[in-house]
């Protein structure tokens, strides 16, 4: 980025126009940024817009989101582009360079950072064949329930019985694996809704196990005691119709009964998936299901101050699903994350570097599997690392046999040099994570642990054969490498990389005469100062 770019740096793309994506463009206006939000609909309000209440309260979606659309609209700092959506991304934080589609017409834009609010999809529940959405039609998802009854195509006082079916395909690794946890909420404000504009009527709620906390259990209790909602617990094996009326097959497994309830009208309470098309061209780590993917648990891990910000911020049901509330808060915990990496660019992580020279003689192209963050692409048969997804873990450079990619501050020529440097015949040699077990070396006790040399690396995944290769060439007694315990290790899977590796690199010590006894990996946390030490007395002792 060159120096006195104010206005590039202070502008920001904002990916969505939902409450979330709304609030964060207020936000940074007020904070002076400049904004463009663009929104692939040609209105704004996202999801929100669709629905005619928000729980727990009942109260009406324009007290919420009207106010924020007409403050939105006249600030003058933010830019509004509907009917348009996000094309490609590239350059870093500070200097984003993106590509729009507006009304069929192409927009390149300058921008510092950018925040994806882009919120829910509802997932496809005519999939679920037995449910008859799509054959019946009065088989509906919530929000098409909803919009009915806004507009009166369904009125309430005419209808005896309605049953709302939670956990439709949710839950069913035939479906939707996983819970969308919402969707107890919103069957709870589907019966309260029709319970408010009719209270004769009977409501029937299917349920898995009810997911409800805070003021929304108290939603729960008052439905059930007070509106006198029938919960079931079970899920429906089918929907039928017959003789022009719906019927709800369902065992009640409180009652170890079979119950065919008459109805009216399905609510399909169904689960939702993420924008995984935008998610994608801002490679952005998806998680591992094959379903309704959502970004990964540690995808937002750039925003600690620990590590390379990529200047890709994510909040709202963009994330994962949330509600209003909920979304709002960390639409705003996004905007101060932004605006604090804009603030401090300098604050970056080294990145490794390749020798194009040496790779392409190499060809062997290991490292682009090995990334925990995609940020190692393969262009014009060059494999180059993506600076702004980089987080400088060093798995990639431990795995370069070529000796093409190296880390800055831990490359193999300055890690070579400190093992020339302090390694001595008979010694102990520690390869500790920065993040758990090397603060604790400093706690070690002398005596017996005055001939252990401790060597400090980003990551248990930088451990390389070439340096326990080295080490052992100085007549070192053995090798301890520390990571961290798995699932949390900072860089999500480096200490799982570490173990194959130290796994793969015993049997290779047998064939050249070495005992694999003498190489050893652990699990030590950053509290575990005492483990440390008993392992490396140990070693010792061996």
């Amino acid at each position: 980025m060159v120096t006195g770019e104010k206005a590039l740096v202070h502008r920001v793309l904002v990916i969505g126009s939902g409450v979330a994506g709304l609030e964060v463009a207020r936000s940074l206006a007020y904070a002076d940024y400049e904004v463009c939000l663009i929104e692939k609909e040609p209105f704004l309000g996202g999801m929100v817009r669709r629905l005619n209440q928000l729980y727990p309260e009942g109260m009406p979606n324009s007290h919420t989101l009207d106010p924020l659309v007409e403050e939105v609209t006249r600030l003058g700092r933010v830019e509004i582009m509907t009917d348009t959506e996000l094309v490609s991304v590239n350059g870093d934080l500070g200097n984003y360079q993106v590509k729009l589609k507006q009304g069929g017409k192409a927009k390149e834009l300058a921008v510092g950072a950018l925040i994806v609010a882009t919120g829910l999809k509802e997932w496809d529940v005519g999939s679920i064949t037995p449910y008859g959405y799509g054959r019946y039609e009065r088989v509906l998802t919530p929000i098409e329930f909803e919009e009915k009854i806004s507009n009166e195509e369904i009125k309430p006082e005419d209808l005896k019985s309605v049953v709302i079916i939670n956990c439709a395909g949710s839950r069913d690794k035939n479906y939707l694996p996983y819970c969308s946890r919402v969707c107890c909420f919103i069957g709870l404000k589907e019966a309260k809704l029709i319970k408010d504009k009719n209270p004769d009527m009977e409501v029937y709620v299917c349920y898995i196990d009810m997911r409800s906390y805070g003021s929304l259990d108290s939603l729960y209790n008052t439905l059930k005691d007070v509106y006198k909602v029938n919960f079931i617990q079970g899920r429906p094996s089918k929907v039928k119709e017959k003789n022009g009326n719906l019927h709800v097959i369902v065992e009640d497994v409180v009652l170890g009964e079979t119950l065919d309830i008459q109805s009216d009208y399905v609510v399909l309470n169904h689960g939702y998936v993420g924008d995984e098309d935008t998610l994608s061209k801002l490679r952005i780590p998806l998680d591992s299901g094959d379903k309704g993917r959502f970004p990964t648990t540690y995808c937002n891990a750039a925003l600690s101050v620990d590590s390379n910000p990529r200047g890709i911020f994510i909040c709202g049901c963009a994330a994962y699903p949330k509600n209003v509330a909920e979304t709002l808060v960390e639409a705003r915990s996004a905007v101060h994350s932004a605006i604090n990496a804009l603030r401090d660019i300098s604050l970056k992580t080294a990145v490794p570097t390749i020798n194009s020279d040496i790779c392409a003689q190499a060809k062997c192209k290991l490292c682009l599997s090995i990334c925990p963050y995609d940020a190692i692409v393969e262009e014009e048969d060059k494999i180059k690392i993506i600076s702004s997804m980089c987080m400088g873990c060093g798995i990639c450079t431990a795995t370069c046999a070529s000796g093409a990619n190296q880390l800055e501050g831990f490359s193999d020529t300055e890690l070579y040099k400190e093992i020339e440097e302090i390694v001595e015949e008979d010694d102990t040699v520690a390869f500790l994570c920065q993040w758990s077990a090397y603060p604790l070396c400093e706690e070690r006790e002398r005596g017996d642990l005055k001939k252990v040399k401790f060597i400090k690396l980003p990551c248990s995944g930088r451990v390389s054969a070439g340096l326990i290769a080295k080490v052992f060439s100085y007549q070192a007694r053995n090798i301890l490498v520390a990571g961290c315990y798995p699932d949390a290790c900072h860089y999500n899977r480096g200490n799982f990389v570490a173990r194959r590796r130290i796994f793969a690199m015993k049997s290779l010590l047998e064939q050249f005469g070495i005992s694999s006894d003498r190489l050893r990996m652990e699990w030590i946390g950053k509290q575990e100062a005492r483990k440390l030490q008993r392992v490396l007395k140990d070693m010792r002792k061996g």
